[in-house]
């Protein structure tokens, strides 16, 4: 946790949620601060399973997408991101 307190790794959300929804989750639980960019459907990209959203991440992070990990709940969020070329751990519930 220290890591992303300190911000030695950059994060950043994205979401085919409306920004102002995932930006009232994300106050909710206290975890708005540790990202650095929110990426959502309101941006006007295609939502997931297409990986406009990653790959957008991806390039506001300023890192290739082929050294993203991204961390998703939803098979369509898997997808997209095997679709950006990125790797990806799913959340099973």
């Amino acid at each position: 946790m220290l890591a992303l307190k300190e911000g030695w790794i950059s994060l950043a959300v994205a979401t085919n949620a409306e920004r102002s929804v995932a930006e009232q989750s994300l106050a909710a639980v206290g975890t708005r601060d540790l990202f650095d960019h929110l990426i959502s459907i309101s941006v006007g990209v295609r939502p997931k399973p297409s990986p406009e959203l990653f790959k957008l991440a991806a390039k506001r992070l300023a890192v290739p997408q082929n050294d993203v990990l991204v961390i998703e709940d939803s098979p369509q969020g898997v997808q997209a991101a095997i679709d950006a070329g990125m790797s990806v751990l799913q959340l099973i519930d």
